[in-house]
């Protein structure tokens, strides 16, 4: 009796919690939203509870969570920073190269060097050896929204073509942080379709780097880029 006793109505929530059928969120929950209705407290009682455990007594299930939070997390910093200081990256940073406009190809070449462009446009090879930028913040910060949206496009389709080269990972993670948010319905069903695409190439990838760089992109995508 003593031990039931010890139980305090705290437990009891708990577990009550744990055993309850939760619908899956609507929109993007974090430890600051304010709950709408029961199935959000719990979700937010859920994050709250996960960041207080120490890593390692977690489970596999709970670090796979608790992973996909911290890369959210950080990434969230990282792209409001970004966007906040935009005019000032700009005078820091001023751009050094002639961009290539809306063509796609330069920008591949601009992007991924001429190694990958002859791998993904090969009935149009470049003959020249061409190095590729990183997204380097002399170049990301000038680009107008509809260029980031633009350049993902492309980054979209060469990832279809040779799967989610480390390069390519680093230019998608760069553009979805100067992506502004909340992002129109037209470029919501693009990031669905990356994230339908990603999923799909995890299933049949078994390179070890590049499934990192594809867990990565998807976790900061369900995350933080998810339809409210």
């Amino acid at each position: 009796m003593d031990f039931l006793g010890s139980y305090g109505s705290d437990d009891d929530k708990y577990f009550v919690r744990q055993a309850l059928p939760v619908e899956p969120p609507t929109r993007r929950i974090t430890e600051d939203t304010v709950p709408q209705d029961g199935f959000e407290f719990i979700h937010k009682s859920r994050l709250e509870e996960l960041s207080s455990v120490p890593p390692y007594l977690l489970s596999s299930v709970q670090k796979k969570m608790y992973w996909k939070r911290v890369v959210a997390q950080f990434f969230e910093k990282r792209a409001k920073k970004l966007q906040a200081n935009r005019a000032m990256l700009i005078r820091k940073f001023p751009l050094e190269i002639d961009l290539p406009g809306k063509d796609e190809k330069k920008w591949c070449k601009l992007c991924l060097g001429s190694k990958l462009y002859n791998e993904i446009y090969k009935n149009e090879p470049c003959s020249e050896k061409v190095v590729a930028y990183f997204p380097v913040l002399s170049i990301v910060s000038h680009l107008q929204q509809d260029m980031v949206k633009s350049v993902l496009k492309y980054l979209y389709r060469w990832f279809l073509a040779i799967n989610m080269n480390e390069s390519i990972a680093c230019w998608v993670y760069s553009l979805f942080a100067c992506l502004e948010r909340p992002v129109g319905e037209r470029c919501q069903k693009f990031i669905e379709a990356f994230k339908v695409a990603i999923r799909k190439r995890m299933k049949a990838c078994d390179d070890e780097s590049e499934g990192k760089q594809l867990h990565l992109i998807l976790a900061i995508l369900d995350e933080n880029f998810s339809i409210n």
